[in-house]
């Protein structure tokens, strides 16, 4: 019998190993370890805070093993990905789903996700009838795809399609699945994005996802690099 519901927060590339991480604009490693690792412990307060029951997944590079301070626990599963995480993200996914009726999948240099509106993007899958719901970023992306039956296909899109939203939908022309959309979420991946983030910070709401200690972390890399902001 299927249990309630599984939270997966992937992250498509190292993290926290400073020699491997991908360099963020003109960050330097260090600096951009700081960013993402920001993102995905911002990403694992907010899904720690939500009260509906729910499985949570964390899936690194394994060249992040090691270097990620927590462990293993009845709240947090983690999953080291190998060079080839494509193919073990979409099997991996496809077993676990198999398990869950709703499944929501968020990428790791995602923000804006509240506990609520995790709250809401599961109410949406809860219908007889195969859902999708994605979540759109200001800039076009996806950062997050939620589902209550999984096809291996879909996570072969995903990837085709490079997270791209448009590209993404073009992919579902045959798909039979009810599809609905969450917007007004964001994905850290350049410099305009930073400057949204910086932006989008600024206001009282976004307090909603992002606590005033995370909030601190931002603002010291805002400082730091507040070239991009003009």
């Amino acid at each position: 019998m299927k249990t309630d519901s599984a939270i997966y927060i992937y992250a498509p590339h190292p993290v926290f190993n400073p020699v491997t991480v991908k360099s963020f604009e003109s960050f330097d490693q260090a600096d951009s370890v700081i960013l993402y690792s920001a993102l995905l412990e911002n990403l694992l307060e907010v899904v720690a805070s939500i009260t509906i029951k729910c499985d949570k997944f964390l899936l690194l590079s394994n060249e992040d093993e090691n270097l990620f301070k927590l462990t293993d626990s009845d709240l947090l599963k983690l999953k080291f990905l190998s060079e080839n995480y494509k193919d073990e993200l979409n099997s991996y996914l496809t077993s676990k789903s198999q398990n869950y009726q709703n499944n929501l999948l968020i990428l790791s240099d995602s923000i804006g996700i509240s506990s609520e509106s995790i709250s809401h993007c599961i109410n949406l899958l809860s219908i007889e009838d195969d859902s999708f719901v994605i979540g759109k970023s200001f800039s076009g992306f996806i950062s997050f795809l939620a589902f209550n039956n999984l096809e291996s296909k879909t996570i072969d899109d995903l990837f085709q399609s490079e997270f791209d939203y448009m590209k993404f939908l073009a992919h579902q022309d045959t798909c039979s699945a009810f599809i609905n959309v969450m917007e007004k979420f964001q994905r850290i991946l350049s410099a305009d994005d930073f400057k949204k983030l910086y932006i989008e910070l600024s206001k009282k709401e976004s307090l909603n996802y992002c606590s005033q200690e995370m909030h601190e972390r931002f603002t010291h890399l805002f400082i730091e690099h507040k070239e991009l902001l003009q």
